[in-house]
């Protein structure tokens, strides 16, 4: 009896386990789009919003690009460098339902240094309001978020032009395909931008986290709290000091008040101060 009841429960685990390991044999790699080449320049319509296909119209070879996908599962792409010395701001949208590419939004061509141009965009609205004309300037490797909605929500990033970091926040409407800026400089800067920090906690108009990039930090959104959250990155801290280092400040921009709050973290570049554990599990300031 006892030799029967160890083989039965040899045979559960057996079958247990064996259900466990469930190989799809439909995972394979298929090419949808693209050139085989290397470093291939876009190819972008005649007018914004119309589709083709991928032998027709699609962005270029592009780096550290800001990459989300909308409430209707189309893929989108913002931005990003070429080759190190270029930078874009255009917007494309991808649909895999019908393997099409959209230029949506954004100036054509590549920006600084080689073609003796800077993608400084277009504002033609004041803080907060959407418009239709409005175009965030070029950048690579930024902080990015999307939301519930399907909106991006970028900030900072490299411009290529003197290898400065941003330190603007924009937010992207992919449904009415606007650009709203909400704060930041608005010019590309010449020299790195250092961070208002004001008092930890406390939320303040002048509040102002300074730019990033390449080394873009950690962003995302709370949907519920209506919160852009951003933690760290490359760039410079506050004060006046503008020596590049990496950040470990954690910053809340508040989308009802339009507003940073400085969380927590150093205003200083991390050089030699190492993290703060305290007891696992247990919140402590």
């Amino acid at each position: 009896m006892n030799k029967f009841y160890t083989l039965l429960s040899f045979l559960i685990v057996f079958a247990w386990q064996a259900a466990g390991q469930v190989v799809d044999t439909f995972a394979q790699w298929k090419w949808v789009a693209g050139n085989t080449a290397n470093l291939i320049q876009p190819a972008y319509p005649a007018t914004k919003g119309t589709p083709g296909a991928p032998t027709t119209y699609h962005p270029g070879s592009k780096s550290d690009p800001v990459s989300w996908t909308d409430t209707a599962g189309n893929l989108w792409l913002f931005g990003g460098c070429y080759n190190l010395q270029n930078h874009f701001n255009d917007v494309w949208k991808y649909n895999p339902g019908n393997n099409t590419w959209t230029w949506m939004n954004g100036q054509s061509g590549l920006g600084a240094p080689s073609t003796n141009t800077e993608k400084t965009g277009a504002l033609l609205s004041s803080a907060g309001v959407p418009h239709s004309g409005n175009m965030a300037p070029g950048r690579y490797s930024c902080a990015y978020a999307s939301d519930s909605a399907g909106n991006l929500w970028v900030f900072g990033g490299i411009r290529v032009q003197n290898s400065t970091r941003r330190n603007d926040l924009w937010m992207f409407n992919s449904t009415s395909n606007e650009w709203t800026y909400l704060n930041g400089t608005t010019i590309s800067p010449a020299t790195e931008v250092t961070g208002k920090y004001g008092q930890k906690n406390v939320p303040a108009a002048t509040n102002q986290p300074g730019g990033r990039g390449y080394g873009a930090g950690l962003a995302w959104v709370d949907n519920k709290a209506g919160k852009f959250y951003m933690f760290g990155g490359y760039g410079v801290g506050g004060g006046t000091n503008t020596t590049l280092g990496y950040l470990g400040d954690f910053w809340a921009y508040d989308m009802a008040t339009r507003m940073w709050t400085w969380i927590g973290g150093d205003t200083l570049i991390v050089t030699t101060k190492k993290s703060v554990y305290g007891t696992k599990g247990v919140a402590d300031a």
